[in-house]
């Protein structure tokens, strides 16, 4: 089984070196790194070469004849990758020697799963771990796994890449694109084992308020859960956004049927477009209400309540926040 690092790369010069470094030692090396750099001004593509002279696998560097931004570089990056396994990998955090062999065994033990998230401790800007991890801090907040998306933690298999490629225009970032796709088909796992360092320095893509190296004490996540339910239900948030998330996973999935269901199963391919749908439907249903009348509100609300629009954990929230506030 061939494995392909994807790496996206802009002016990481930094921190970049202490992260090849950590791929030269991994205990199952990788059959190729794909790096594509996104025009650094920094010395990024020196410190990319000088490492490729020596390093244990082969490496292939890609400059962009333009920027790209985040999101299409590294989905350029991904697209190039040639593996049966794909790591997506940050450019300024570290790997444990193991993480490469750990995850290719947990996909041996798993031939269901397409796609795996590992734990990362997270760090401050030197690497220096504070005993806590990216799954600890979401559990401590009262927030589910799936709330786990970081393009750094993940490994898959090519058959899902494959169907994910090209990543849609609109899609905010690879890793949220693909992880959702396995999400709704269930064909996810997440570690609760840390194999890699998450670096902490400020200039971070991610600003997810659960990357922090301090630890959530009990007050902390009374006011993170106040705090949240209060945005939740004055805000208008994403509902117009999580319907276009939606709507580009159904149409991906409505469009290459034969290898969604090769890979997830039949059932599964179509419970999940049926789910799909049904929850397009109903999120359009939504922002119709917002954009109604507050008087003529709760007659829609009752209306989709007992079709089961709000139905779930915080349904409640949901249904006050479309009375409260409009937009999306």
């Amino acid at each position: 089984m061939n494995l392909s690092i994807a790496m996206a790369t802009y002016n990481g010069g930094p921190y970049i070196r202490a992260q090849l470094d950590s791929l030269a030692r991994q205990t199952r090396l990788p059959d190729e790194l794909i790096i594509t750099d996104d025009c650094s001004s920094d010395t990024t593509v020196e410190e990319i070469r000088r490492f490729a002279k020596d390093a244990p696998f082969p490496v292939h560097l890609h400059e962009n004849p333009e920027n790209l931004g985040y999101a299409r570089n590294f989905a350029k990056a991904l697209g190039l990758t040639t593996g049966d396994i794909v790591f997506p990998c940050d450019q300024d955090d570290a790997w444990m020697p193991e993480k490469i062999a750990t995850m290719l065994a947990h996909f041996g033990d798993r031939p269901e799963t397409a796609l795996i998230l590992c734990d990362t401790l997270l760090c401050d800007a030197e690497l220096n771990p504070n005993g806590q991890t990216k799954l600890g801090q979401i559990r401590a907040n009262g927030l589910p796994d799936t709330a786990h998306v970081m393009g750094c933690c993940i490994a898959l298999r090519r058959e899902l890449l494959d169907l994910a490629l090209p990543q849609p225009e609109e899609a905010v970032s690879h890793d949220n694109w693909l992880t959702q796709i396995a999400d709704e088909l269930g064909i996810s796992v997440r570690l609760d084992t840390a194999l890699q360092y998450y670096r902490l320095h400020g200039s971070n893509t991610s600003d997810f308020f659960i990357n922090t190296v301090h630890k959530q004490t009990t007050f902390d996540r009374l006011r993170t859960r106040l705090h949240g339910f209060l945005r939740h239900l004055i805000t208008p948030g994403g509902l117009a956004a999580e319907r276009i998330a939606i709507g580009l996973v159904l149409d991906r999935m409505e469009t290459h049927p034969d290898g969604f269901s090769r890979l997830a199963g039949e059932q599964a391919h179509a419970r999940t477009i049926q789910r799909l749908r049904r929850k397009h439907e109903f999120l359009g249903r939504r922002l119709a209400i917002r954009s109604s009348q507050r008087l003529r509100r709760p007659a829609a609300i009752l209306s989709l309540w007992a079709k089961g629009g709000y139905a779930g954990s915080g349904g409640l929230t949901r249904a006050l926040k479309d009375f409260v506030i409009s937009g999306a």
